[in-house]
């Protein structure tokens, strides 16, 4: 079911399985910026490089690091994208520039990162009912340590699980168990919160959770 926040039904839980990407925030608007900032820095050093071409080439980096690295919270890594990316169009490893754009990358990301409405009343709740939080992530955990930070969500969150840590993403059951084992509760003691029905909801379920919210 699609939610909003004070919806949600805690009765009986013990923790909170909770997606971090597009469900406490907007993932969209935050790429983009962070993207565009790339863009522009690209421009100053390289003026013959125009947005689409640069779009295309970024496009086509991603999928390369996702076809070797499938179903791994590594295929998310911006640094193999722009070392990928960099070695297209120069034809070697370009090391400095590479960390220097996955820098400005996500320096520009976080900037941009807001809480959803009703996020921090949510946490805040789950705190005075002793609830636990899981964050359930698939990314890799210095980025995603880094986020729940500049988001100031520290000192709401118990547990992170990524799919870096779990070694595969969701849908795969990996990263839910390894969720569970560090709460040391059962299936039927946590609610699984996100934004995307097959990895999410669909994930959460196919594992055995039977409490579910897909935030829109």
């Amino acid at each position: 079911m699609k939610i909003f926040w004070d919806n949600i039904e805690l009765d009986k839980v013990k923790a909170v399985l909770l997606d971090l990407d597009n469900t406490i925030y907007k993932y969209q608007v935050c790429h983009d910026y962070a993207l565009g900032c790339c863009y522009r820095e690209l421009r100053r050093i390289n003026k013959n490089f125009d947005q689409t071409e640069f779009k295309s080439s970024y496009t086509q980096a991603q999928e390369s690091v996702k076809k070797y690295l499938p179903n791994q919270g590594s295929g998310h890594s911006r640094l193999l994208y722009f070392q990928v990316f960099f070695e297209k169009i120069y034809g070697r490893t370009e090391i400095r520039m590479t960390e220097r754009f996955e820098d400005i990358y996500w320096k520009n990301f976080l900037k941009k990162m807001i809480l959803v409405s009703g996020m921090m009343v949510f946490l805040k709740k789950c705190r005075k009912l002793n609830i636990k939080i899981c964050i359930v992530s698939d990314l890799t955990t210095k980025i995603q340590f880094k986020k729940i930070c500049f988001l100031k969500l520290d000192k709401y969150i118990d547990y992170v699980v990524t799919s870096e840590e779990a070694g595969a993403e969701k849908p795969f059951p990996n990263i839910f168990q390894l969720a569970l084992d560090k709460l040391k509760l059962g299936k039927g003691e946590v609610i699984m919160i996100g934004d995307h029905h097959k990895k999410d909801i669909q994930g959460a379920k196919s594992f055995g959770i039977k409490k579910v919210y897909q935030v829109s």
